[in-house]
C-alpha cells in the first residue's frame, strides 16, 4: 500500500509500542519524519532506533498525554505536523460511577486529543492538507461492563471525532478512528488477568 505522504511530517502521540509503533514504522516507510510521543524514555528511544535502523527519520518527544502542556511541549521541539496520530494509553475498566477514575481519564483520553487537535489543524488546514487518525478500540461499540469506563470514552472521542471531520472536511482534512480488536500487549494481558481472577472468585461463590 502506497500512501502518497512522502516528505510530510508525523506526529504519533503513544507510539513507543504496540499500535502507535506499528503506525509510525509505515509512515517512515513511506519517506515520513516522524516524531514519537511516549512517557518511557527507554522505550521511546529504542523504537526511535529501531526505525532509524531502516535509514528512515524518528525522533522522540518524552511527554505524558495526560499532561497539560503536552501541546505547547510538542510545538516548542517540532514544526507542525502534516499528519497526527493519536494513540492514548489502557484505561482502567472501572465503573462509570466512580467519579474520580472518570474524571481523570476523560482528561487524558478525550481532553489531551482535543487539544491535539486544535494544535495541528490550523496549520493544516492552511495547508489544505493533513490527515488525523484516532486510535480507540472496539469497546467504543460494546456495552459490556469489562471495558466500563474505557468503552465509553472512547465512543466519546469517536463521536467528537465525527464533528469535527464534518467541519474539516472541506478543507482538504481527513479525520478517521480506528478501533481495534484485541492487540497483545502488557496492558491487554494484565486486563486478562484481572478478568481471570474475577471469574474464579464468581466460581468460588457459586
Amino acid at each position: 500500500m502506497h500512501l502518497n505522504i512522502g516528505g510530510k511530517t508525523a506526529v504519533i502521540c503513544g507510539g513507543s509500542a504496540g499500535i502507535g509503533l506499528g503506525c509510525a514504522r509505515v509512515l517512515a516507510g513511506e519517506g515520513v519524519r516522524v516524531w514519537l510521543v511516549a512517557r518511557d524514555a527507554k522505550r521511546l528511544a529504542q523504537a526511535c532506533e529501531a526505525i532509524r535502523a531502516f535509514g528512515r527519520q524518528a525522533d522522540p518527544i518524552v511527554a505524558d498525554l495526560a499532561r497539560e502542556d503536552l501541546a505547547d511541549r510538542i510545538a516548542a521541539i517540532m514544526p507542525a505536523p502534516n499528519v497526527l496520530i493519536t494513540n492514548p494509553g489502557a484505561t482502567p475498566a472501572g465503573s462509570l460511577t466512580e467519579a474520580a477514575v472518570w474524571r481523570a481519564q476523560a482528561e487524558a483520553i478525550v481532553g489531551c486529543t482535543l487539544v491535539l487537535l486544535d494544535l495541528v489543524l490550523p496549520s493544516i488546514r492552511d495547508r489544505g492538507f493533513g490527515r488525523i487518525i484516532n486510535i480507540t478500540a472496539a469497546g467504543a461499540f460494546e456495552g459490556s461492563p469489562a471495558f466500563g469506563v474505557a468503552g465509553a470514552l472512547r465512543a466519546t472521542l469517536t463521536h467528537a471525532s465525527a464533528m469535527v471531520a464534518c467541519k474539516i472536511g472541506p478543507h482538504g482534512v481527513t479525520i478517521n478512528s480506528v478501533a481495534p480488536g484485541p492487540v497483545r500487549s502488557e496492558g491487554l494481558d494484565k486486563h486478562f488477568e484481572c478478568r481471570a481472577r474475577e471469574f474464579s472468585r464468581v466460581r468460588a461463590v457459586t
